[in-house]
């Protein structure tokens, strides 16, 4: 599986064919505000087309993706993310202290 994403992922980048996604992403954000939420852990962070969006809300987001493509991917829009299984999160990293680990 992470072969596959590893070669899919660079053709996900424009935001343009996620269109969409974007209006269930705004839906999301606006829950996240209802309920008073500042940060998003985003598994499966791909090409960080929803991390933009999350980020650009005002959320912080942290993404965790199996690919290092895909971590690349985000590391290079500035977004925060780690390789990692969400079932696995390294010790130490903000998304392992989101979720108590």
């Amino acid at each position: 599986m992470r072969a596959y994403y590893d070669a899919e992922l660079p053709t996900r980048t424009d935001p343009s064919t996620n269109s969409h996604r974007s209006v269930h992403l705004r839906d999301f954000v606006d829950t996240c505000r209802t309920w008073h939420l500042e940060s998003v852990l985003e598994v499966g962070c791909g090409a960080g087309h929803d991390g933009r969006l999350i980020r650009a809300a005002g959320l912080a987001c942290t993404g965790v993706d199996l690919s290092a493509v895909g971590v690349g991917l985000c590391v290079g829009l500035s977004l925060h993310a780690v390789q990692a299984s969400a079932i696995n999160l390294p010790s130490g990293t903000v998304a392992s202290m989101l979720v108590g680990r």
